[in-house]
């Protein structure tokens, strides 16, 4: 029996509105309403309704195994009921590997979608979520984004995917076989009678306009912001336990919120959407905004526009202005001339003598190509040109930076004859200290946590040296990327921080004011070292040793060489290897260690830094 209606939309597009609203049409409840009673509408991926259908535990199910029995159980749910079902989703209308969409076709009546302008979104969304603006911004982009999708702890509702917002919108456009009514969430809120009639009737409901009108004053906004302020919501973010989750519930209010580059950042990745929905007109410009809007803020929107204009963007890093062709406002913002330039194109590169091919890259002097499976290729040359080429158009544009930070710069600044080292730097009393250590040693949970005592940090992954005959580091990137349990054994939350790449349980950790954005001076070189002994010591390297040792910790030796520019490599290591103490420090690597490792390192630090006062 095709008896489901589907209420689907993107999160924070009036969903919850329209389920009240249906809830007391029919009947649901007595004056006064109460909002903590929604089971007779409930949610797809509600976990409860699954194990009982199922008759066995979704905990103990992977994710794709769970996909796979979704249809079934939506279907099963449906042969028990005699009357229309309404079911709230925020999935995306996806296929499973069958073929098979994850909404039966059997099971379903139709589909009302709720649409929502994106720019309203974004501030209601983080708003709920506990989050950061660009947070949401960034997951409203993304075409992997999935809620409930945690492998390392049992979610409230199984797991959704709901892609970026424009693929989610165009996911229900496109599904076949399927009845979808199309509702503007600005039309509930300046037309509401004629919009919610619209919906009763498609549902196929008998109700007069007396009776929607007496269930849309039930459920106006401001009476059920106080019936939240009253009793409570349940379906309130646990994340933000303090605010509210009917907010403001208007239209526009983007502009109290959202700064030009973050409207840009919306407007340019989903121009044709938009436009199809009347939120921009054939020329990309604003359309749907109240004329009060329009006067209050005028200087936004003429900043928006220039915003919008641009096609490349300014960042510093390591000492060079970087031109995008993305934004990536995780990194420090410029407005010098960029000396590098970054694009996004093909890379045509034919009969080339390669000096050096791996299964990875293949390299020359003054010219690179390194190749990510399942991510991009990109040619590095003469140390002021990287081009991107993306390897599919949905491609996690997460996973393009995050290699773009660390491999390919590294080779740029090869090509440029500077020496980056493996390693995070910190600053105390106005002098750097360079953790160095190849991955898995703790080189960045050791600098997070010497920022919990007090320590700026200079730089993560990398440590880079100014020039040839001078000892200053290279401010890096303002956030250190910390595994998940990094992050607990730190007592810091992952719950509010963006994951590198999708798939990593790997995260960005905004430095803040303790970024330290300047040159500094380095005054000493820690060699990291962890074993499984209880032991922590510090052995001061001399002589040849203290080269050879140090020279371990330079970024690929072999592309260095194919670049020409090993000699270079050789005098960076010599020089800091005359004018630097090199420490070797050997530290228990273990959970409840990590405490004692800092404290350790930190006294060190700071006796060195001491004796150069």
């Amino acid at each position: 029996m095709k008896n489901i209606v589907w209420l689907a939309s993107y999160p924070k597009s009036g969903n919850t509105w329209l389920r009240l609203f249906l809830i007391k049409l029919m009947g649901e409840h007595e004056n006064p309403l109460d909002i903590n009673q929604l089971g007779t509408i409930p949610v797809i991926g509600n976990r409860i309704i699954f194990d009982q259908i199922t008759g066995y535990q979704s905990s103990d199910l992977l994710q794709h195994e769970i996909d796979l029995l979704r249809p079934s159980v939506y279907k099963n749910y449906s042969s028990k009921a005699t009357e229309t079902l309404f079911i709230k989703a925020h999935d995306a209308y996806t296929y499973l590997d069958d073929g098979n969409p994850i909404f039966p076709i059997e099971a379903t009546k139709g589909a009302v979608y709720l649409i929502r302008n994106p720019l309203d979104i974004a501030p209601s969304f983080a708003h709920h979520s506990a989050v950061d603006v660009d947070e949401i911004i960034h997951n409203m982009n993304d075409v992997n984004t999935s809620f409930s999708n945690s492998t390392g702890n049992l979610e409230h509702q199984l797991r959704q995917h709901v892609l970026s917002w424009d693929d989610h919108v165009q996911s229900w456009m496109t599904a076949k076989d399927i009845d979808i009514h199309f509702v503007r969430f600005e039309d509930m809120v300046d037309k509401p009678l004629q919009t919610f009639r619209s919906v009763v009737q498609f549902a196929g409901l008998q109700n007069s306009d007396e009776e929607i009108i007496q269930a849309l004053e039930a459920c106006s906004f401001g009476k059920l912001k106080i019936l939240e302020q009253n009793a409570g919501f349940c379906e309130k973010s646990t994340l933000a336990p303090s605010s509210s989750f009917f907010r403001k519930g208007k239209v526009g209010s983007w502009t109290e919120t959202l700064s030009a580059r973050q409207a840009a950042q919306i407007l340019n990745e989903h121009v044709d959407v938009m436009t199809q929905f009347g939120y921009l007109d054939e020329s990309g410009q604003l359309t749907s905004i109240p004329s009060t809007v329009i006067s209050n803020h005028s200087a936004l929107l003429q900043a928006i526009r220039k915003e919008r204009a641009k096609t490349h963007y300014h960042y510093r890093l390591y000492g060079l202005v970087l031109s995008l062709p993305f934004m990536f406002d995780e990194l420090s913002a410029s407005h010098e001339p960029a000396c590098v330039q970054v694009s996004l194109q093909k890379i045509e590169c034919k009969d080339v003598n390669w000096r050096d091919e791996t299964i990875g890259y293949r390299a020359k002097p003054g010219l690179c190509i390194i190749k990510i499976p399942g991510v991009a290729s990109y040619l590095i040359r003469d140390g002021q040109e990287i081009i991107i080429e993306v390897e599919e158009s949905n491609t996690d544009m997460k996973a393009v930076k995050l290699f773009l930070l660390n491999s390919v710069f590294s080779i740029l600044l090869i090509q440029r004859g500077q020496t980056p080292f493996w390693g995070s730097t910190v600053v105390y009393n106005e002098r750097a200290f360079a953790l160095l250590g190849r991955s898995s040693v703790g080189k960045s949970l050791l600098a997070a946590g010497l920022k919990q005592k007090g320590f700026l940090v200079l730089s993560e992954n990398l440590c880079v040296l100014s020039g040839e005959q001078s000892m200053e580091v290279l401010p890096g990137y303002p956030f250190l990327m910390l595994w998940r349990k990094g992050l607990n054994l730190l007592n810091e939350t992952h719950s509010s921080l963006s994951c590198v790449r999708s798939g990593l349980q790997k995260f960005r950790y905004p430095l803040g004011e303790d970024f330290c954005a300047s040159p500094v001076p380095l005054a000493g070189i820690y060699l990291l070292t962890p074993h499984n002994k209880e032991t922590y010591q510090f052995e001061n390297l001399t002589g040849f040793d203290k080269s050879l040792r140090l020279m371990n910790f330079t970024f690929n030796e072999p592309i260095a060489k194919a670049a020409g520019m090993q000699e270079c490599q050789h005098k960076a290591v010599h020089m800091a290897a005359t004018r630097l103490p090199v420490r070797a420090y050997s530290y228990m690597m273990a959970d409840g260690s990590l405490q004692e490792s800092l404290d350790y390192l930190a006294q060190s630090i700071m006796n060195s830094a001491d004796q150069l006062l």
